[in-house]
């Protein structure tokens, strides 16, 4: 084979190259978009006879460019004409680059590497023209002002019927301006079937913010999570005045054995949840804290709260799976309490002291097979919207109910006797 021949065939690789469709990479890290996809995927249609016009905003981090690649990737083979342009924001900050911007478009959608521009309106033009003959796949990742769709893909007229134009910018403005694209908003907060949802990046920004002034001491640090640091705190009887918050929940890890002094200098904790055999607790514990808004804590171990529990200002309490026989003793002040879950208490018997729950909206008492009777005063929780007594046996009688309980709008006696 002869020099010729080596380069003829060089060149026929070369064109089969530009004419096979080339994935975009993405990273390891995609997990919790399928979501974001499913939603963004339904302002759009391949086979329609319209141009879709797709626009996906939201501040810088939060997985729209992730989204765009996942979705062209996807896509790729249904088109014949495609282009991912990225970063724009960068590529067209004066006019040559913004022709530069241009050529790479035309140069994807033509399958021509040799395509140059003389000017903007040139590119404009071409675009326009429709020489591609066929519907296209076109990505415009981070676009940062109505101009740039101005000579990049303005209107839907450009395209032929089926093309998909996705557009990601942190500018909201760049959307409303063109009314051809339909919006996308990527939250970092949302709120989905009665949860707070909170986007990773928001959520890495807070552990930081946590960790900075002082990375080597979860001591000081006013959140606790990690297994090790909770572990290290709180079995050398560290735990300190700082902690406001902590969350003791994970899989196949060793409890904890925790004793009084573990929680005795925590009197700022406003937020405590432990889960299932996560920690065992002695006789002579003690939470003294009266900034507590919210506890969870399934298979919390002993018959009642400790007696220096304070629920002043306690809105959530959760112990499903536990061991008490009775709440807490005497009449506690709980006038901010709402939601009271006692799910599965096996061995509650006595449940009298909630009538200082003044405000409660929400008693679940599911699956407390040995509580006999509901406190007699149950009228004066005038607030009460839910209450569940499901699968509670022994339950021999309820209170009357009364006309100032006008807010009670469910109640289930399922699989009582």
């Amino acid at each position: 084979m002869d020099r010729s021949e080596c380069k003829f065939i060089e060149h026929i690789i070369g064109e089969i190259g530009i004419l096979l469709p080339k994935s975009v990479h993405v990273g390891e890290n995609i997990v919790g978009i399928d979501e974001n996809l499913k939603q963004v995927k339904l302002l759009m249609d391949a086979k329609s006879d319209e141009v879709s016009m797709v626009g996906i905003y939201g501040i810088g981090g939060i997985g729209k460019t992730t989204i765009a690649k996942v979705i062209y990737n996807d896509m790729l083979d249904q088109f014949n004409h495609h282009s991912f342009l990225e970063n724009v924001r960068e590529g067209s900050k004066d006019d040559r680059s913004s022709l530069q911007l241009q050529e790479k478009l035309l140069r994807d959608i033509l399958m021509d590497k040799t395509m140059k521009l003389h000017n903007v309106d040139e590119g404009i033009k071409i675009i326009k023209s429709k020489r591609y003959l066929g519907k296209v796949l076109i990505v415009l990742d981070d676009v940062d002002c109505p101009r740039k769709l101005k000579f990049l893909a303005d209107r839907p007229e450009w395209f032929d019927g089926g093309s998909i134009i996705i557009v990601t910018t942190r500018n909201k403005r760049c959307l409303d301006v063109n009314k051809a694209y339909s919006s996308y908003e990527r939250c970092l907060i949302s709120i989905s079937d009665g949860f707070i949802r909170m986007h990773d990046s928001l959520q890495e920004m807070g552990w930081a913010i946590v960790r900075e002034k002082y990375p080597k001491n979860p001591r000081e640090w006013s959140r606790l999570w990690e297994y090790e640091d909770i572990k290290s705190a709180l079995t050398k009887n560290m735990g300190s005045k700082n902690i406001e918050g902590m969350i003791l929940n994970w899989t196949r890890v060793v409890p904890i054995q925790l004793h009084a002094e573990a929680f005795k200098k925590m009197n700022q904790l406003r937020f405590l949840e432990v889960g299932p055999d996560m920690v065992r607790l002695s006789q002579d514990f003690e939470l003294p804290s009266r900034e507590l808004r919210y506890l969870d804590w399934e298979g919390y171990n002993l018959a009642s709260m400790p007696s220096n529990f304070h629920a002043d200002n306690l809105v959530v309490l959760r112990l499903q799976d536990n061991y008490l026989t009775h709440l807490w003793e005497g009449n506690m002040h709980a006038e901010k309490l709402k939601i009271l879950d006692l799910s599965s208490s096996y061995q509650l018997v006595d449940i009298s002291s909630i009538s200082s729950a003044s405000n409660l909206e929400f008693l679940i008492l599911k699956g407390c097979k040995k509580l006999e009777s509901l406190p007699r005063n149950l009228h004066k929780l005038k607030s009460l919207q839910t209450l569940s007594c499901a699968g509670c046996q022994e339950l021999k009688s309820f209170p009357e109910i009364k006309e100032n309980m006008g807010r009670l709008r469910e109640l289930d006696f399922s699989r009582t006797d």
